[in-house]
């Protein structure tokens, strides 16, 4: 069928430059964030400022749309090594859809590697096939219900596109939990997880360069069991939440490694301890605090008030000040099921820390960073990490490398007047990961949206290659911000109907200057047919930092067959195919 030729085109797009303009047109005004927001105070939100956007030159991105699927698409970079990175956006369930249809055989594919890990470190491979359903049975209910939603969304999607793999429910939760599973049971396959620790420090303020927020993350755990082959940084825009990147692996719905539109990061860090019990895998609650959180501080409230904590974990978060009217921070955050702890930068709480009445607390300000060895004493006393609580924690290798060392390192950059930023950050996260053990380093420049990430991989004899040895690729989680979202006022119409499209717009990240496309879709229209077309009837869309506007767009619908359709909004960097984001609304005609 040909695409109409639509009236509504012509409005949807007039009303959208008023919209987000800043002011003028007749569009619905623009304002920064709501002030009953999570983290809101005075003044906040870099938006919030009148005036019209000074708008940044035209970006340019070497990555290419291989699939779409609703709103979501994925992107293949042949200028980072092929790297992936996935878009999803919409509901928990929605998004699961898209991600089980563009992503189901490299999903299928880190299942198996998992599986093959487990048997590969001591579990007979006859007992695999029920070790999965009875770890996700032990963990699913606690997993929060979006993520339930994500995990059906996602085998419903890979059944959709990819009827031929086996990926269960079961395997998403057992790939959810596995971490949590072997520390709380103590199970020998994980004895890896135990033997390796991680590590984070976060730096801003007047030792920062320009003053900006940066943060590492150095997964610290192992290397060879598969997880190399499927890396994959996954860009979430939860409908009504906040949007967030998801640093990791194929499948793995939890989040390890990521960071949030409000820049607001997540550095953890193993530090078993004695008190564990089945819970709510902490990576669960990481991709809830990064939904919701808009500075340090809410990510702490996260953490601290989940009532189902699994076992110990230390924890470094930061942010670039949208709640504080601009003004960042960091917070470390030490945890287990039934204590918890947490510190600001150079607080003196931590001289608390001590042995044999010796501190070994290190306090630096505009800096919060932690190994694997709580400063809390009583967090402390629980503690297997470090040499137990009957041990000299300053003689271990996790606090001499990666607690004092990153403390010293930073010292360095700091007594020889050397701001520090993303590549001192790096040589940084280099010089702390453990050889033979790094799986992952990432660098997050919070104020500026974008993550650094190294991931371990094998060589062409199947070696495996550490992460702290790879080159950093950049992903620029700023770049996909700007959002355009759809909202029909009815889901089916009679042909020559007025239809009412609430048509919003919204930005957390840098100001731009894109373009906009709007048009209707028969529904079995092929939804790569649209993504390399050339943008006709576009107009430019100015956005600017923290903007939130919409505008309600009465049309008369064109005289199409009966049917199901579809409304798609796409942006585009300006004068190029380049996607930035999609925005789909389905209705059919009677």
């Amino acid at each position: 069928m040909t695409r109409p030729a639509l009236p509504l085109l012509a409005l949807c797009l007039a009303a959208a430059t008023a919209c987000s303009s800043g002011g003028g047109g007749g569009g619905a005004p623009m304002a920064g964030p709501a002030p009953g927001a999570p983290g809101s105070g005075s003044g906040a939100g870099t938006g919030s400022t009148p005036g019209a956007p000074t708008l940044a030159p035209v970006k340019t991105k070497t990555a290419v749309v291989i699939a779409t699927s609703g709103a979501g698409f994925l992107e293949e970079d042949p200028g980072q090594g092929g790297r992936r990175t996935l878009h999803l956006k919409g509901t928990p369930y929605e998004m699961g859809v898209q991600y089980g249809e563009m992503g189901g055989p490299e999903i299928e594919g880190c299942v198996r590697a998992a599986e093959s890990f487990v048997r590969q470190n001591g579990v007979p491979s006859f007992l695999v096939p029920g070790l999965i359903p009875i770890g996700a049975s032990l963990f699913k209910p606690y997993f929060p219900q979006d993520a339930k939603d994500e995990i059906r969304g996602i085998v419903q999607g890979i059944r959709n596109k990819h009827p031929r793999l086996g990926v269960t429910e079961d395997d998403l939760y057992f790939m959810g939990a596995i971490v949590d599973l072997g520390a709380v049971f103590d199970l020998d396959f994980i004895a890896s997880f135990i033997r390796i620790n991680c590590s984070g420090i976060a730096v801003w303020g007047p030792i920062a360069k320009d003053g900006k927020t940066f943060q590492t993350r150095c997964i610290d755990l192992f290397t060879g069991s598969g997880l190399e082959r499927y890396p994959l940084v996954v860009y979430y825009k939860p409908a009504g939440k906040v949007p967030y990147a998801n640093v990791g692996w194929a499948g793995m719905t939890q989040v390890c490694s990521g960071m949030n539109a409000h820049g607001v990061a997540i550095s953890q860090v193993w530090g078993f301890s004695t008190d564990t019990r089945l819970g709510q895998p902490w990576g669960m609650t990481m991709k809830r605090m990064l939904a919701e959180a808009w500075t340090s501080d809410d990510a702490v409230r996260t953490l601290r008030n989940e009532p189902n904590r699994t076992y110990g974990c230390n924890f470094v978060f930061a942010d670039r000040g949208d709640g504080r009217g601009g003004a960042a921070s960091g917070r470390t955050a030490e945890s287990t099921p039934n204590l918890f702890a947490d510190f600001t930068d150079d607080d003196p709480r931590e001289d608390q820390a001590l042995w044999n009445g010796q501190p070994y607390g290190i306090r630096i300000p505009n800096a919060v960073f932690r190994g694997d060895c709580a400063l809390d004493p009583t967090v402390r006393r629980f503690q297997t990490a470090s040499g137990g609580p009957g041990g000299d924690p300053r003689a271990a290798g996790a606090y001499q490398k990666r607690y004092k060392g990153q403390a010293d390192r930073l010292m360095a950059y700091v007594n020889a007047g050397q701001p520090v930023g993303a590549e001192e950050l790096k040589a940084l996260a280099r010089g702390v990961a453990i050889p033979d053990g790094s799986l992952q380093c990432v660098v997050y420049e919070n104020t500026d949206l974008k993550i650094w990430a190294a991931y371990s991989r094998f060589d062409a004899n199947g070696a495996a290659i550490d992460a702290r040895d790879e080159p950093f690729y950049l992903y620029d989680f700023d770049y996909y911000q700007p959002t355009v979202d759809l909202v029909l006022d009815r889901s089916d119409y009679a042909p020559g109907d007025t239809q009412h499209l609430a048509l919003s717009l919204s930005n957390l990240g840098s100001d731009r200057d894109l373009e906009l496309r709007l048009e209707i879709q028969p529904a079995t229209t092929s939804s790569m047919s649209w993504t390399y077309a050339q943008p006709a009837g576009t107009t430019a869309v100015s956005f600017r930092q923290g903007q939130m506007g919409s505008a309600s767009v009465p049309a008369t619908l064109p005289l199409l067959a009966p049917g199901a359709y579809r409304v798609v909004a796409r942006l585009y960097e300006r004068g190029t195919l380049d996607l930035v984001d999609v925005g789909v609304a389905a209705f059919s005609v009677r």
